[in-house]
């Protein structure tokens, strides 16, 4: 069996994707030291792409391509990476409107599948609002039987005891988690978000030293990547265990 293709999604924008996907490509990298080929789809804002196609002598520092899955050519690259890169982990930042791509060519992907001998893995990165669920719920109707989704809280948008309470009360909820989690994506500091938004960095470029990061954004970011780190490691861990 190959690595997973695992899809950072929403179908939104302003949720926290690009946030979740840079602490799941460091998780791997940094932690698991997996192999990863990294698709960025957001060709409006690669921001995900500026941080892990910089180049280090020459070559990029994580392997991928930046591809447009509105279009049938970029859903015809994604199955030949994955087809070619067997032995890394497939991860794909996908754009706000993503959600059109999925309904036009997902089935491309879920034909090549028993070729490619891989599962599809979606996290769903939501706010506290309806829309979110409403996707989730279109998404997992196209999808649900190639492969498992996690919803994906995203802590940013907690401003009281009732935030997600649309979602805890939701019968989504219960669907899920027959075959996924919910999980809930801690919250970064602003400072230390800005620092790496604004310089394109990484969790571990930050907690390794890069020039003139202060002592309270690398303790900000290792905490931040610890938690991270413990969620996805209990995501994935679930996973192995259960093939």
């Amino acid at each position: 069996m190959a690595e997973k293709i695992v899809f950072v999604s929403g179908s939104k924008g302003g949720t926290g994707k690009s946030m979740v996907c840079l602490a799941m490509v460091d998780y791997f990298i940094e932690e698991q030291r997996q192999k990863v080929f990294l698709v960025e789809t957001d060709t409006a804002n690669p921001d995900v792409a500026r941080v892990f196609f910089k180049e280090n002598n020459g070559v990029q520092r994580v392997a991928g391509e930046c591809l447009n899955l509105d279009r049938e050519e970029g859903w015809a690259h994604l199955i030949d990476a994955a087809d070619k890169f067997p032995d890394h982990m497939i991860i794909v930042n996908c754009a706000a409107r993503s959600g059109l791509g999925v309904n036009a060519y997902f089935d491309m992907l879920a034909e090549s599948l028993p070729h490619l001998q891989r599962e599809i893995i979606t996290f769903w990165v939501c706010n506290d609002q309806r829309d979110s669920l409403e996707l989730a719920k279109q998404y997992l109707e196209k999808t649900s039987a190639y492969g498992k989704l996690h919803i994906v809280l995203n802590e940013y948008f907690i401003d009281d005891i009732d935030s997600f309470k649309l979602y805890e009360q939701s019968r989504l909820k219960s669907i899920v988690e027959q075959q996924g989690v919910t999980m809930h994506f801690p919250r970064l500091s602003h400072f230390a978000a800005t620092k790496m938004r604004n310089e394109n960095l990484s969790p571990a470029d930050i907690v390794y030293g890069w020039p003139l990061t202060t002592l309270s954004t690398r303790s900000a970011v290792t905490r931040w990547r610890r938690h991270c780190a413990e969620l996805f490691c209990l995501v994935f861990e679930r996973q192995f265990v259960e093939e």
